[in-house]
């Protein structure tokens, strides 16, 4: 009782000027205390149950060792503050969704290894929900073939809800699956061309600093990220504030955070293309022999980055890697330095899948 009355005593403090204390009391005593530890969110793929004219469905196994209806597990709160886990429950089995998808003649098998619903808040144009899974085909003597690391990002309207994205972004990932498997079969599974993923599939630490000279001085800009791998994708986008650091002969900037996203693009199994921009604030310093008195607003920093850059990253890469581009900068503050420059960069990182 002594915990009931405590929770009761919080509600209140933080609710009770919302509608009135007695309402509040009402709404407190019909809520349920099982209803803290979980929520359920009901995701409707809004399939048919069998989308195959003939053949059967395709045999499908869910290795992700949790219930086949069970997507994912996220976190939300009840009453306003208290954090609660959300189930993520499908209308159908996992295996099932996938299966009813694939209409193919082949005697192999698909393995799904991993799936995560996850909402990524680092790109600053596009953020949203991702879809990251691995799947894996084994043929008829059971030995693993092809391999597909997905990655789907799901657009929404303005109105729509968590469940009706996330449903259409599952029956989307099936259906895509199903076209993937059905061009491999006819490819007769050509593995000379085709390597298997060689490490766990989780996130990735991918970690690098940026030098680039400029006329009167360099810039340092230091990013670490923990994201999934990007496969075989042609292009994808990821976000990673990371430190900045500008120093010219007069003055010093640094800012930490900020928003910054990249645009990548898979020129050669060796070469990734990259177009990056950056927004930051942070603080500046000069020397006080060549800035007597400065106004108040000259001692922030506010600044935007953008750069194309050349990277020699192998598919599926683990250990350094370095890349060459042109970086440009216009500061906003201060004003007394000069509003644009631009400069040559170099970068070395690392990647730890």
């Amino acid at each position: 009782m002594l915990g009931r009355g405590l929770i009761l005593c919080v509600f209140l403090i933080f609710n009770g000027l919302e509608g009135g204390i007695s309402d509040r009391i009402t709404e407190f005593r019909d809520f349920r205390f099982s209803e803290l530890e979980v929520d359920t969110l009901r995701i409707v793929t809004a399939k048919e149950p069998d989308s195959c004219d003939s053949g059967g469905q395709y045999r499908v196994r869910d290795e992700r060792g949790l219930p086949k209806d069970l997507l994912d597990i996220h976190q939300t709160v009840k009453l306003r503050y208290i954090p609660v886990d959300q189930l993520l429950v499908s209308d159908t089995g996992l295996d099932t969704l996938f299966s009813r998808e694939i209409c193919s003649g082949d005697t192999g098998e698909l393995k799904i290894k991993h799936l995560r619903i996850w909402y990524d808040g680092k790109p600053f144009r596009s953020k949203g929900w991702v879809i990251s899974a691995y799947t894996l085909h084994s043929g008829v003597d059971g030995r693993a073939d092809r391999d597909w690391l997905w990655e789907r990002r799901l657009s929404s309207g303005k109105k729509e809800s968590k469940a009706s994205v996330i449903g259409r972004g599952m029956a989307e990932l099936a259906a895509a699956q199903a076209d993937s498997l059905e061009t491999f079969r006819r490819e007769l599974r050509a593995e000379s061309e085709h390597s298997l993923y060689p490490y766990l599939y989780r996130r990735q630490l991918d970690s690098w600093v940026e030098w680039t000279v400029f006329p009167d001085g360099y810039s340092v800009n230091a990013h670490l990220t923990l994201d999934y791998p990007e496969g075989r994708q042609r292009s994808w986008v990821r976000g990673s504030p990371g430190i900045y650091y500008r120093r010219s002969r007069t003055s010093e900037s640094l800012s930490i955070g900020g928003r910054h996203q990249s645009w990548n693009r898979r020129l050669s199994p060796a070469l990734i293309w990259r177009s990056e921009i950056g927004l930051r604030m942070g603080f500046n310093h000069f020397d006080p022999e060549h800035y007597d008195h400065l106004a108040i607003q000259e001692l922030f920093y506010a600044g935007l980055t953008w750069g194309n850059n050349i990277y020699r990253v192998l598919q599926h890469h683990r250990g350094i890697y370095g890349g060459l581009g042109i970086q440009q900068h216009v500061r906003i503050l201060p004003t007394v330095l000069p509003r644009y420059e631009a400069g040559i960069s170099l970068t070395v990182g690392i990647k730890l899948p």
